[in-house]
């Protein structure tokens, strides 16, 4: 054991780093060897620097009536990948919860009529606005920052200390957190020898419906007069990228018959007899075009297909990319391995989805990130479907 480490004794509370004298919790095992070089004398040194920086740029707080530079710690505390999948998820249900709780305060009051809460606790309290209520924020969020204080008892289960859900000043604490930190020891912790790999998940709670029963689409006419004059037109003609070969285009123009549901699901089945999905034989530039040469191709690429010859006929079709999960029946916070997908939608009096790769209409199993009149021509999705791209080509 390091030097540093020689005369400190474990306390009755949880020690964060030491499961018991001499033995270092596991994911605190590259910490002891990047403290040994300091030294007890450096550490103080270094924790009066950052007090002071602290000081200096009026990060502090108020305790017995004078201001007292911001406490943080000099070693990092380390949580393992399931410490923090619990915290998250407990710290995110935390504030649903009380998202849930204002809503329904400003709204209906449903709690309160059933006496879940008694009327006292609201209408007594100095906090309730009632000039608020039935006010409706932006997303329905009135909680934007939440600060959860978390604290462990001794048996090293987190507990909530305080929530802090009205000023928003925790933001700058965790920014000058991490300035103070530059130089100080917790940069200079690393695991010894080459990373194997790294693994980067993103979590978001994503709701679904499942979809109406299809209506009567639009006669023809119609659809053509209300593209004519409105922002449908950009969704109605081809673009470099969906500009299909005239001889495709000439027999789905015998589709012109049905009614624009029909067009949608025939011109898709066009597609389906030449196109393969076969990864790996186009590119994120591959044109639709070129993609029918080939005869094959990746989601991307069927979709392009598609998008060229609805429009073709008249009918406005856009791009949509996405994701699709593989299980319709499957639990919230359960993690799968879902697939980016890329499909169409085509409009018909109101939007409509379909997914010619699947030749099946969108359901509850497709998730939307974006839509555009190709994959490039929208700047309000150029981002996301850019990074869907990248993640569906890696």
């Amino acid at each position: 054991m390091a030097d540093i480490f020689d005369t400190y004794a474990l306390a009755d509370a949880w020690d964060e780093m030491f499961e018991r004298p001499g033995e270092v919790r596991t994911a605190y095992e590259p910490v002891p060897a990047a403290l040994q070089p300091i030294g007890p004398g450096e550490l103080r040194f270094r924790a009066d620097q950052m007090a002071r920086a602290f000081t200096d740029r009026g990060v502090t707080y108020a305790f017995a009536g004078e201001q007292r530079p911001w406490p943080l710690g000099l070693v990092p505390r380390i949580l393992d990948a399931l410490e923090w999948d619990l915290l998250q998820r407990g710290v995110s249900r935390r504030v649903r919860a009380r998202e849930a709780y204002l809503a329904d305060a400003y709204g209906s009051c449903r709690a309160f009529e059933d006496g879940a809460v008694p009327w006292r606790l609201l209408l007594g309290s100095p906090h309730f606005h009632r000039a608020a209520h039935g006010v409706e924020p932006p997303g329905g969020v009135r909680i934007h920052v939440a600060g959860i204080d978390l604290v462990r008892d001794e048996a090293g289960e987190f507990r909530v200390l305080e929530d802090n859900v009205r000023v928003p000043s925790g933001v700058s604490y965790v920014i000058e957190n991490r300035r103070a930190m530059v130089g100080h020891p917790g940069d200079r912790v690393r695991a010894d020898g080459p990373a194997r790999g790294l693994t980067i998940t993103a979590s978001s709670l994503v709701e679904t419906t499942p979809p109406d029963e299809l209506p009567a689409a639009l006669p023809w006419p119609d659809v053509t007069a209300r593209t004519a004059d409105s922002r449908l037109l950009e969704f109605a003609h081809p673009t470099p990228r969906t500009t299909v070969p005239p001889k495709l285009l000439k027999k789905a123009r015998k589709a012109a018959g049905l009614d624009p549901h029909g067009a949608a699901t025939a011109v898709s089945a066009l597609v389906a007899e030449r196109g393969t999905y076969l990864p790996g034989v186009t590119t994120v530039n591959t044109s639709a075009a070129e993609a029918w040469e080939q005869g094959a191709g990746v989601c991307q690429d069927l979709a392009h297909l598609t998008l060229g010859l609805p429009r073709g006929l008249g009918l406005p079709t856009r791009y949509v990319s996405g994701y699709l999960h593989p299980e319709r029946e499957a639990e919230p916070h359960r993690p799968v391995a879902g697939q980016s997908h890329a499909r169409v939608e085509y409009w018909a009096g109101d939007w409509y989805g379909y997914d010619p790769t699947n030749r099946t209409r969108a359901d509850e199993s497709h998730v939307v990130v974006g839509r555009a009149a190709t994959t490039t021509t929208s700047p309000r999705t150029r981002a996301s479907t850019g990074a869907w791209r990248a993640a569906r080509r890696r």
